[in-house]
This record gives structure tokens, sequence and C-alpha cells, in this order.
């Protein structure tokens, strides 16, 4: 059911700006399986939306599945860990007084 829906609220998108999709729409495909993403992407086809709309996939990806959301043809794919996940790395430049022995 939440899959119909999804599919149902992208083909929506057509009815933005009256009967004419206008330059340019992002769409961001949150924590979907790559199999959600490519039958969404489908749909965008089918409805003529394709065009008009730039399609990110994002949440739940990583290093090793990314190629996957690729291949279901989303234009961007994003990587959170990327950003929030990074190990720390301290580069201060504090100074400390060096005792002599």
């Amino acid at each position: 059911m939440a899959r119909s829906r999804r599919l149902r609220s992208s083909t929506r998108l057509k009815k933005i700006g009256g009967s004419r999709v206008h330059d340019f729409l992002l769409s961001m495909l949150d924590n979907l399986m790559p199999d959600e993403v490519r039958l969404i992407i489908v749909a965008l086809r089918k409805a003529r939306l394709w065009d008009a709309i730039l399609v990110e996939a994002s949440g739940n990806i990583t290093e090793t599945n990314a190629d996957l959301y690729a291949e279901a043809e989303a234009d961007v794919v994003s990587i959170g860990a990327l950003t929030h996940s990074p190990r720390a790395l301290d580069l201060s430049q504090r100074w400390r007084k060096r005792t002599r022995i």
C-alpha cells in the first residue's frame, strides 16, 4: 500500500503549475529500496515527467549499495555517511609549554 501511494504522489507532480510542468523539479526519494526507486522512475517516464524532474535517492545508502541506486537510474545518489559519520581527526595546533628535565 505504501508503495502505491508513493507512485501516485510522484505522478501528481504533473499537476504542479497547471497543465504543464515548469522548468525543473527536484524529487527526493528518501529511505526507499532500489526497486522502489526504479518503480517511481518508470512511473515518471510513463507520465512523461522524467525530463523535467531530477530524482535524488537518499537515506540508508552506503558505499556498498550505492551502485544499486545508480542502476535504478536515480540522477543523484546521496551517501550521508560521507558527512555525518566520518572518523574524527584532531588537527588542532595548540602548543604546550615543554619543561626541560
